[in-house]
């Protein structure tokens, strides 16, 4: 219903012509350049390198080179100890590098990170956390009453390994 007068819709008394011609289209603009790609890692870093996610933390203790740190209610990142859910359970991550106590350094989400002064790990063995050293992995999983059983990744060569954790565990 438009506008009334005298009872009459004006729309409806008012007669309408052909439609008229459309305008030309205008020019497209450029397209923009494509992003990097993501999640490319390098599966065979050299010794001492690392690729894949990382971020900056403060550690509570100092962590090394392949030193796993849980992240604790204080915000800072300690090293993991597979004999109690309190020190194994939760976010985790690797270290790239040494970041001494109370200081920022960079570790692994996700990634690769080769190290050839660790110990011969058995290519695509899953690693654990260790329940008899602080911050250490091993490839036998944890098995004594109240050890907490979580894979934090794979070895992917003899001295390179994938740090995915999983956020799945289970306590003997």
């Amino acid at each position: 219903m438009g506008f009334i007068i005298d009872g009459k819709d004006l729309y409806e008394s008012i007669a309408t012509g052909p439609q008229g011609t459309h305008g030309t289209m205008g020019t497209r603009g450029s397209m923009g350049s494509m992003g990097s790609a993501g999640g490319q890692y390098n599966p065979s870093p050299n010794d001492h390198a690392y690729n894949g996610e990382i971020e900056t933390i403060t550690a509570g203790e100092t962590l090394g080179i392949m030193n796993v740190g849980y992240l604790k209610s204080d915000g800072k990142y300690w090293k993991t100890k597979a004999d109690s859910a309190s020190t194994s359970v939760g976010q985790l991550r690797l270290g790239v590098g040494t970041i001494n106590t109370n200081s920022t350094g960079t570790v692994l989400i996700k990634g690769y990170l080769r190290d050839d002064s660790i110990a011969t790990k058995t290519v695509g063995g899953n690693l654990y956390l260790s329940v008899a050293t602080k911050g250490a992995f091993n490839q036998t999983a944890p098995s004594s009453s109240g050890n907490q059983v979580r894979i934090i990744g794979t070895a992917t060569g003899t001295k390179v390994v994938y740090f995915n954790p999983d956020n799945t565990y289970i306590e003997i």
